[in-house]
């Protein structure tokens, strides 16, 4: 169902939500590893809609993995492996926009990201 992958290593958030972009809305496989400076927050954002905040206080030294999987109508997060599991469905929206990761402190990086273009697993 993979695609082949698009890597991109220690990225501003502004670089990442480029490069988001220019894959399209899903279905999409996308991990990254990143590093939250203290009181900082990852949001995890898809067509406009906050589907998840990830608070550096959470995180052990602010470091951390997330694995986001989204098809048609559900987006799935992984946090730490599994250490934190959310599901959402995805609502209708007019919105253009796809996935948008959001950090409050630009001193917050993202050390890796990989993004997987899939097959719908829905025909």
């Amino acid at each position: 169902m993979h695609k082949k992958p698009q890597t991109w290593s220690r990225l501003p958030v502004d670089d990442a939500n480029q490069a988001l972009k220019s894959v399209g809305s899903g279905p999409l496989d996308v991990r990254l590893k990143l590093t939250l400076r203290q009181k900082d927050e990852l949001a995890i954002r898809y067509h406009g809609n906050t589907l998840a905040a990830i608070d550096s206080d959470e995180l052990e030294s602010g470091q951390c993995s997330v694995e986001i999987l989204i098809d048609k109508s559900v987006v799935e997060i992984f946090v730490n492996g599994g250490a934190r599991y959310i599901v959402r469905e995805i609502p209708a929206s007019t919105e253009v926009d796809g996935l948008e990761l959001g950090l409050g402190k630009s001193t917050s990086t993202i050390d890796r990201l990989e993004i997987f273009p899939m097959k719908s697993m829905w025909k």
